[in-house]
């Protein structure tokens, strides 16, 4: 488990460990869902290759 603060400007740092395991990028984009049970999680928005 990783640990992230959240800043005045209510952003995160997403840990090093997340960010290559999901291989993000400066500039990638994640979505955010929340469950039922108010569990958080964040998703990568899928990366579109050119042809």
């Amino acid at each position: 488990m990783s640990t992230a603060k959240i800043t005045s400007k209510g952003q995160i740092t997403i840990p090093i460990e997340i960010r290559t395991l999901l291989d993000l990028q400066n500039g990638d984009k994640v979505n955010f869902i929340v469950s039922d049970s108010g569990q958080v999680n964040f998703i990568p928005v899928t990366k579109i290759l050119p042809l």
